[in-house]
């Protein structure tokens, strides 16, 4: 059947317009979800997470792309041999992005410059790249305990232990992909036995154990907010956080001579094992680094020791808005024992355990931190300066540090001192001294003109040295006199007195006793007790000799004894009882009391008198104390 011209135009102008659409160039399909992005990779992609936007210049290695990586130079070439196919495909702009292997231990995040084939060889010069330029959305966040399983390598300065069993020292080479978090036991801690001098010869040694249970934290999220055809139209914002803490736990005991001293010495060194989180496709890889070290600082005139303990809680951080900007994430708790120092002079010295943290990045560095916490000691016998009453002061010192200085990776420009700050947990007030006079007794009767002993006891709680001063309450008397234990006086006139030994510290801080005598004009004739002294202390069954003298009148002279039993302090009152003549006797009170019970603690007054040839006489009086403890 014949068609009709109409007919025929009618299909020739429909085939015409099919073979135009046909030709035409393919266009974007109008804004399509991330799942349509392809990934890619150097192998076969596979559908992109819909909460993750992946360049198509982001190229991730493969396994057999990672095999056939030969090295990496410190400019930035990678050689490959040629058994990968496609590495003729990259060119310059893509980013190359691996997680760790054994030619790059620490990942790989580089941009490519150029490619080229030599041989067998595929040399791919690069040049830094920064993450943003990886991912355009994506997040990812952990929380992890820093193990001693985890360490990689360790280095220990002379005179640290590392406690911590089966940790292999400088370890192959070999990632770690965390499980997701389950809850778990606490983590063992890192454990260290110290035995330092700070390089001053011995005369500050700081000897003790330290253990840190350290715990890193971050979250990184990428956005994008505009998006043509499927693609980041803007430079992606950045929101990222890190925080690391740690629980230390320290015991301490430091000894010092007369030096200054500043020192900040490292103590251990740890390289924990690479782990590698993803951003969809996009291996994010982190090396944790962490420093221990003791800080310590100070000057002392004289010994000093004393211990350290501490428990703290502490955390340096911060958070990162593209659109806020930094935000301060530290916090710190702690609990210092209250030291009970031995010290002499003056006294400023700082000690401190600290942790110093980085976080690399594809083994470029990017966030770190530096935690520390330690007691000060400021000591003086003669009183704190800023606080004279204060013999010593112990304070709790933190200090917290944190920030980024990354062109690479991260491009972010941050650090901060975050908490500087010391808090009392203990002082020493000053202790006044401590004084009592043994003789004269309270109430003790004196002859105007005979030589009186001065005997006392001075004591300073604080340990330093004392000045003491005698005085009497008669201005015409022979005082001050500043022997502290020892001494001796003769009063001129007759009369009540009141004589007062004060003994003052370095501080200023004073004690004092006090005791009322009696001066009685010079009798006839002058009895002397030699033996027991004034203030002696005697057993009941105890045998002592009395011994007496007499001067004045005529001789020869005869010596009575006897006791009043029981007197108060001051000897007043009690029965007499006679004891026995003669000016010396061999005696014990039992021999002429009768003590009921086992224990005996009473004052009695010894008496002597004294006749001399022409019936004058004279008496003299002492207290003793007789004591016996069953």
């Amino acid at each position: 059947m014949n068609k009709s011209p109409l007919k025929t135009g009618l299909i020739a102008i429909l085939v015409l317009l099919l073979t135009t659409v046909c030709n035409l160039p393919k266009s974007q399909p109008p804004t399509p979800t991330s799942t349509d992005t392809p990934v890619p990779t150097l192998i076969p992609p596979t559908p992109t997470p819909s909460d993750y936007l992946i360049p198509p210049t982001t190229k991730v290695m493969d396994t057999e792309t990672q095999g056939s990586l030969e090295s990496v130079s410190a400019e930035g070439t990678l050689i490959f041999n040629r058994s990968a196919p496609g590495l003729e495909t990259l060119k310059a702009g893509d980013v190359l992005v691996s997680d760790a292997v054994e030619a790059a231990p620490y990942g790989l995040l580089r941009k490519v410059r150029s490619v080229r084939i030599e041989g067998e060889k595929v040399i791919v010069e690069t040049e830094d790249a920064e993450l943003t330029e990886a991912v355009h959305e994506g997040h990812l966040s952990f929380v992890r305990d820093l193990r001693p399983e985890d360490i990689r390598s360790s280095w220990l300065a002379p005179g640290v232990t590392f406690n911590t069993p089966s940790i292999a020292h400088n370890a192959a080479l070999s990632p770690i992909n965390f499980p997701p978090i389950q809850p778990m036991l606490r983590a063992q801690p890192l454990s260290y036995t110290i035995d330092t001098d700070f390089g001053t010869g011995g005369k500050i040694r700081f000897v003790g154990n330290a253990s840190l249970e350290p715990k890193l934290e971050a979250d990184l999220d990428i956005s994008c907010n505009e998006k043509v055809f499927g693609v980041c139209a803007e430079i992606p914002d950045l929101n990222f956080m890190t925080r690391v803490g740690i629980v230390e736990s320290t015991s301490l005991s430091v000894k010092g001579d007369a030096t200054s001293f500043n020192k900040k010495i490292e103590i251990a060194r740890h390289e924990f094992a690479t782990f590698t989180l993803w951003m969809g496709p996009v291996p994010v890889v982190f090396t944790p680094i962490l420093s221990v070290y003791l800080q310590g600082d100070g000057s002392l005139t004289s010994k000093v020791e004393y211990a350290i303990g501490q428990k703290l809680t502490l955390a340096a951080g911060f958070r990162y808005n593209s659109d806020s900007g930094f935000e301060n994430l530290s916090e710190a708790s702690f609990d210092f024992n209250k030291p009970t120092p031995v010290f002499g002079g003056q006294v400023d010295v700082r000690g401190a355990v600290g942790g110093e943290f980085k976080l690399m990045l594809y083994g470029i560095i990017g966030p770190f931190a530096s935690l520390e916490a330690g007691p000060r000691l400021r000591a003086s016998l003669s009183g704190l300066p800023s606080e004279p009453q204060l013999l010593w002061k112990a304070e709790g010192c933190i200090w917290l540090f944190a920030g980024i200085d990354s062109a690479k990776v991260i491009k972010l420009h941050y650090q901060k001192e975050l908490y500087n700050a010391c808090a009392g947990f203990g002082e020493g007030a000053n202790q006044p001294p401590v004084v009592s006079i043994q003789s004269p007794n309270q109430g003790t009767q004196v002859y105007q003109g005979e030589t009186v002993k001065l005997r006392a006891t001075v004591f300073d709680p604080n340990g330093g040295p004392l000045q003491c001063r005698w005085k009497s309450n008669q201005s015409g008397d022979p005082f001050p006199i500043t022997d502290c234990e020892r001494a001796s006086v003769k009063f001129d006139t007759a009369g009540n007195r009141t004589l007062t030994l004060t003994a003052t510290d370095l501080a200023g801080g004073s004690g004092s006793a006090s005791v009322s005598i009696q001066v009685l004009p010079p009798p006839q004739i002058l009895a002397v007790i030699d033996s027991p002294p004034d203030g002696g202390m005697v057993g009941p069954d105890e045998v002592i000799t009395l011994s007496g003298s007499a001067s004045g009148g005529e001789g020869p002279y005869k010596f009575k004894w006897s006791i009043a039993y029981p007197t108060d302090a001051a000897g007043n009152g009690g029965t007499e009882y006679a004891i026995g003549s003669g000016e010396t006797l061999t005696w014990a009170p039992s021999n002429t009391i009768s003590f009921p019970g086992c224990e005996v603690s009473a004052y009695a007054r010894l008496i002597l008198r004294v006749t001399d040839a022409n019936g004058f006489s004279g008496q003299r009086t002492i207290v003793i104390l007789i004591t016996r403890i069953c």
